[in-house]
């Protein structure tokens, strides 16, 4: 008898989830780029080098500054 059967059967859990979560080869692997699919899906692209601001919404240094205390307040912006 183990003399700890919990972990011989954590131990035999982990070996399971190890051959279970194998790779598997029922499609072909593409050494590209692994979200390519995804891209493609939704049309997406990358943001431009700068960001338009909205009319109604004009780029300021304070409102920047408040974001940044906003962010990194440890109660607002904590975990």
């Amino acid at each position: 008898m183990p003399r700890f059967p919990s972990l011989v059967i954590v131990l035999g859990a982990l070996a399971v989830l190890f051959v279970a979560c194998g790779d598997d080869d029922n499609g072909p692997s593409d050494p590209g780029d692994p979200y390519q699919a995804i891209i493609d899906q939704f049309g997406l692209a990358p943001l431009p080098a700068s960001i338009p601001y909205p009319p109604d919404n004009p780029h300021i240094p304070e409102r920047i500054l408040l974001g940044k205390l906003l962010f990194f307040d440890p109660i607002l912006g904590g975990e």
